[in-house]
């Protein structure tokens, strides 16, 4: 008799992005891969690969008991491994975000993985499984305009901790990824336009755009590859840091004095430019 297929649930599997080169590591290694967007007609890449795919809407707590059912039903009430991909970006100085920017990101980033954990833990405390939430370096450092994004990361960061030790009694285990730079779509729309009179507006070019630094990054497909080599492994990780710049991130939260870190990003993304732009007004004036 052969042995059951392990299965995965991906989310945000859109074409250019993680998800999608994940839905295409862990098919290619014999798992029977659920790959979930917000609308699955957007997946047909995939399901031409014969992957299941399924409209999810992560922020739907609807939606998500829907989906739960009905992979339930597909395999008998299990499913091994949650992987939660999905997420939003936010570039934007804190002072000009709005509201519906910082909604957005904590709603996608934060309460959708709250929602997805609760939606599908019976299957996962079923098969003793395991959940993989993809962080970010972001969560640990204080990047310039991305404050939003950060603080959505460190909140996830912390989830998971709690989230590990809360599921351990049921044997599931729970794994972030904490993630550098990877090369796909996810921020070619992150950026806020700044309103007329931003403090910022003499700098926004500086900011808004990372093609230049994207250009640079791992591409998904290869950490598509990590990552399911770790996830795959008896006993998985808790915490494994990857992509563009994570071991840099690693070693300055790990060995370097807190003061680093605001003296490293203090001049970043044109902010070395602003101030000396406020600095010449000053004289100016003075």
């Amino acid at each position: 008799m052969s042995s059951k297929k392990l299965s995965v649930l991906i989310t945000g599997c859109k074409p250019g992005g993680l998800g999608n080169a994940l839905a295409r590591e862990f098919h290619s290694r014999g798992l029977r891969v659920f790959a979930t967007a917000r609308n699955a007609s957007a997946l047909a890449d995939l399901e031409s690969l014969g992957i299941e795919t399924l409209s999810l809407d992560v922020t739907s707590r609807d939606q998500i008991t829907a989906v739960a059912s009905d992979i339930a039903a597909r395999t008998g009430g299990t499913l091994d491994i949650l992987i939660n991909n999905a997420g939003r970006g936010c570039i934007a100085p804190l002072l000009d975000v709005s509201d519906a920017s910082i909604e957005g990101v904590f709603n996608a980033n934060v309460f959708s993985v709250v929602k997805m954990v609760q939606g599908f833990s019976p299957l996962l405390i079923a098969a003793k499984g395991k959940i993989v939430n993809v962080g970010s370096i972001s969560s640990l450092l204080p990047l310039p305009f991305h404050s939003m994004y950060c603080a959505s990361k460190a909140a996830l960061h912390q989830i998971t901790d709690v989230l590990r030790t809360e599921l351990a009694p049921f044997g599931v285990e729970v794994t972030e990824i904490i993630s550098g730079g990877i090369k796909t779509k996810f921020m070619e729309t992150v950026a806020d336009p700044l309103p007329e009179g931003s403090l910022y507006k003499a700098i926004e070019g500086s900011f808004a755009s990372k093609r230049e630094e994207i250009e640079h990054w791992v591409d998904a497909e290869t950490f598509a590859i990590e990552l399911a080599d770790q996830v795959l492994k008896s006993v998985p990780p808790k915490w494994y840091w990857m992509g563009t710049s994570s071991w840099k991130a690693w070693f300055a939260t790990s060995f370097l004095p807190q003061s680093f870190k605001f003296s490293a990003f203090k001049g970043l993304h044109g902010l070395d430019k602003l101030t000396q732009l406020e600095a010449e007004k000053r004289n100016a004036t003075s």
